[in-house]
């Protein structure tokens, strides 16, 4: 028998060739084999006869090194002589052959009768089985000898046709199942052990922050109070989904986890998949199969109740054949596009082209937000050059692996798991860190100092979202990097051959297999015109998809690399500007035009020539970029004027006055939802005016602006225009200034927090507690004798305050209970329950147990709420 070869591609040793035989033989001969399987089973040796007439054609590819595959019956092998840019057959005895290729593909003509049986023996471990219905068809080939072609038809080969060839040699490659990054045995090793790390982590994180999420309502109330008075996460109602969707996440990875330990335990050796996965059928074919005979059944039920047959054919047409052909369309959708993001799909490149352009949109948005607003130099950097990375990875890894797909793939995968990992896990345990250590369980929040410490302050603020989800963005984003975690996990395995395979391919060796050859139509009979024709038709048909997915799979990678050149250059150009004399917290915005500043302080005392008037106010600000202003602060200034200037900070988060008298803060200069949308905070402390300024009560007034504090300070009234332009659900301090009665906007505003200490009022209204959001209320050093005797509805209080105050007893809607913490130092009602205590009576008993008295500090400023004392420490 004589068999004779065409070429199909050629690039560098990469191969693939079509044999078709003279003589036919026939098929499924006795005591022999036939090669089963498809894409997903691969091969498999079945009885002769079972599988005569396969229902696609198979591609069978060896992997470097290449195997010794002889053709036994015919006693040839495929080689290709360095001479020659084609493969050829020649004779298993002949040993003058000085290059053996390692080629890629022994393709077969598809819709062909398999007829011919040609006995291989190669090393298993390097071959697989394929579908290649879609490929192009060949046309047969009727030499009837074999013979080397010549070196003319080699070099006009490798001249005019290799250049258009190899994308898609890239492409039929890429069809083929034997796409694997092969590892040495001890980095296979180190991989299986970092994978198991990496699903531990990801199962005990996902618990970690849900948990948090549980616990937050219950054992830190007054810190949820403050992370909602920030906006620093969706609202607590969520908090139960959000838990929920953690701990799937969580169980995802367990389970992952759990059938790796018990796959690897079972086989005595280290294993991502089972040796026998490959051969069972995915969850969308068996829901397919059960689909089409669920209508199946449906449909003989409805013949045979239907009366005529006319009748029947129609009902069953419009009701069952529509569905299951809806429902297949439906389920062929998802398995393509799930198929796309398999790393062996041939699609794959496409698929991770676009998600790399989704994933860099949504991380750049990220990191351009993190550059203005969080400070931690190190976390910008480590984030901006794990970002460049990303971009970078897949070109290089497409230039400097082009034929070797599999190390390709795994590289970028490999990055991206990394990325994905710091964003997801690394950066936010790092920066929760800290704060776990400064919470304190016995007031169930951050120390009331680090609240009113400046640069805390602004960081807690700026950081915090990237720990908690703060809105439906966020959280898409952030479900975003799971599932590309997840897909990563599962995916690097597929391109690494596990261990189990050298097990099994000592036993696949020794059985000879069968490979079927099709049929041989008449074939024209001049070989040189057959190749000719051969490649021309076979360049004709590739179609129009085929190039398009290539030109858009290089334009994505061009794409991401200058894209991640753009972020390194806005980075480094960020990174060159020096830092401004009244900066205190510096950031690097990519696009600042000069100095940056997070946090601009104005103090007068350290530069003696500022007064704070509206030259040393526009000056201050002229010195930074005024976009990225998210606090600022004037202190110890003789005469503080506020220009519209600060109208020009839409990132600003808060403003501070200290120890300064304010002469000017009119309208044109006020705090609007237009100019600040992100304004959260305006503190006056030991501040000199005599009534709220105009620029805090504009009828566009900031809707997330929830905590003002006016303390020490000469303030005598409210206006009742608050009441319309401020918001509800406030934290409000009016502390040691000169009210002789409770404002009448104050109940009106409906706060969570008030505090009036040291404030001259002598009687607390009903009105002021008749709140079903109020929780804390501060009354210390307030001459008052007793509380509101009747409130409906009743406050939900959690803490109640009366030091230094003449109360002599609480009112029985005053609920004792552990969750309310009541402070009566100082107090007639202490005494009472130190000396004057009924042991009989169980409200006496009731008010030992929950009423905390202590000492009365020696300096009047420790009753404020605000540490006033403690200011210059806090913030030197």
């Amino acid at each position: 028998m004589s068999l004779s070869v065409a070429p199909v591609r050629v690039d560098g040793s990469q191969y693939s060739v079509v044999a078709y035989p003279k003589n036919p033989l026939p098929s499924c001969a006795k005591e022999k084999y036939d090669l089963c399987g498809d894409a997903e089973t691969g091969p498999t040796c079945c009885p002769a006869g079972s599988y005569c007439e396969p229902k696609s054609p198979y591609v069978f590819q060896c992997s470097t090194p290449p195997p010794k595959c002889v053709l036994q019956e015919a006693g040839y092998e495929l080689v290709s002589q360095a001479s020659h840019d084609v493969p050829v057959l020649v004779n298993a005895k002949n040993n003058n052959v000085r290059h053996k290729p390692r080629f890629s593909s022994l393709t077969q003509q598809a819709a062909s009768r398999f007829s011919v049986s040609l006995t291989f023996s190669c090393d298993w471990t390097a071959w697989r089985a394929a579908d290649f219905s879609s490929m192009s068809r060949l046309p047969p080939q009727a030499s009837s000898e074999l013979a080397l072609p010549s070196r003319s038809f080699g070099r006009e080969l490798s001249s005019t046709s290799r250049r258009r060839a190899r994308p898609d040699l890239r492409l039929d490659l890429l069809q083929s199942s034997t796409l694997d990054a092969r590892l040495p045995r001890s980095l296979f090793r180190l991989l299986w052990v970092v994978i198991v790390a990496i699903h531990a982590t990801c199962t005990a994180y996902p618990l970690c922050i849900a948990s948090l999420y549980v616990l937050l309502p219950t054992k830190a109330p007054t810190l949820l109070s403050a992370i909602e008075l920030y906006s620093l996460s969706v609202d607590s109602r969520s908090y139960p989904a959000i838990a929920c969707a953690y701990v799937a996440i969580a169980i995802v990875h367990a389970v992952q986890l759990g059938r790796i330990l018990a796959l690897s335990l079972s086989h005595r050796q280290l294993l991502f998949v089972s040796p026998t996965q490959a051969s069972t059928k995915s969850w969308t074919a068996r829901l397919q199969g059960l689909l089409r005979r669920r209508w199946a059944t449906r449909r003989s039920r409805k013949i045979a109740v239907l009366p005529r047959a006319s009748e029947r054919v129609s009902s069953v047409r419009l009701s069952s054949s529509q569905i299951i052909n809806y429902s297949l369309t439906a389920l062929n959708s998802a398995k393509a596009l799930a198929s796309a993001s398999d790393a062996t799909d041939r699609n794959f490149d496409t698929a991770f082209v676009v998600r790399e352009l989704v994933e860099t949109g949504f991380l750049s948005f990220q990191l351009y937000t993190s550059s203005f607003r969080v400070a931690r130099v190190w976390m910008n950097n480590l984030l901006v050059t794990l970002l460049v990375l990303n971009c970078w990875t897949m070109p290089l890894a497409q230039r400097l692996f082009h034929v070797a797909v599999a190390r390709a793939r795994l590289l970028a995968l490999v990055v991206n798991l990394s990325l994905d990992l710091c964003m997801y896990v690394v950066i936010p345990v790092l920066l929760f860190k800290p704060y776990f250590d400064d919470y304190d369980p016995a007031v169930r929040d951050m120390p009331l100092r680090l609240w009113y410490t400046d640069r805390w302050l602004v960081r807690m603020i700026s950081e915090w979202p990237v720990l908690f989800v703060s809105s439906t963005w966020d959280g898409v984003s952030k479900a975003f990097v799971v599932v590309r975690i997840a897909r990563s996990l599962e995916n690097i395995p597929k391109l690494v051959p596990t261990t189990s395979t050298a097990a099994t391919a000592a036993t696949a060796t020794a059985t000879p297999a069968t490979a079927v050859s099709p049929a041989a139509p008449p074939r024209p009979s001049n070989r040189w015109s057959l190749l000719h024709q051969q490649w021309g038709e076979l360049q004709s048909t590739q179609s129009l998809r085929r190039r398009l997915q290539m030109l858009f799979e290089r334009s994505g990678r061009v794409l991401l690399a200058l894209w991640g050149l753009v972020v390194l250059g806005l980075h480094l150009h960020a990174a060159s500007f020096e830092d401004a004399r009244d900066c205190v917290v510096p950031v690097r915005p990519w696009i600042a035009t000069r100095a940056a500043c997070s946090l601009v302080q104005l103090n007068c005392r350290a530069h003696p020539s500022l007064t704070g008037a509206a030259s040393d106010f526009d000056r201050a600000l002229a010195t930074v970029d005024c976009r990225w202003v998210a606090y600022l602060i004037i202190r110890h200034c003789p005469r503080v004027e506020i220009t519209p200037r600060v109208q020009e900070l839409p990132n600003l988060m808060g403003l501070k006055i200290y120890n300064s008298t304010l002469a000017r803060w009119d309208a044109d200069a006020a705090l609007t939802q237009q100019h600040h949308p992100n304004a959260l905070f305006v503190f006056l402390v030991a501040t000199n005016m005599t009534q709220l300024p105009p620029a805090l009560y504009d009828p566009a007034f900031p809707r997330k602006l929830g905590d003002i504090e006016v303390v020490h300070s000469n303030l005598s009234t409210l206006p009742l225009e608050i009441v319309e332009r401020w918001p509800e659900n406030l934290f409000l301090a009016f502390e040691g200034v000169q009210f002789s009665v409770v404002p009448a906007a104050l109940p009106r505003l409906r706060p969570y927090f008030l505090s009036l200490a040291m404030a001259p009022v002598r009687e607390i209204p009903a009105e002021l507690f008749e709140s079903d959001v109020l929780n804390s209320v501060v009354l210390n050093g307030c001459p008052i004798d007793a509380l509101p005797a009747q409130v409906a509805p009743v406050p939900r209080l959690i803490r109640l305050y009366l030091d230094a105050t003449n109360v002599s007893d609480l009112p029985s809607w005053v609920e004792l209970k552990p969750e309310l913490a009541i402070r009566a130092s100082g107090t007639p009602l202490c005494e009472r329950t130190e000396t004057d205590l009924d042991p009989a009576d169980p409200h006496d008993l009731e008010l030992q147990r929950y009423v905390r008295c202590a000492p009365l500090p020696g300096d009047p400023f420790d009753l404020y709420f605000f540490p006033v004392a403690q200011e210059p420490l806090y913030n030197p």
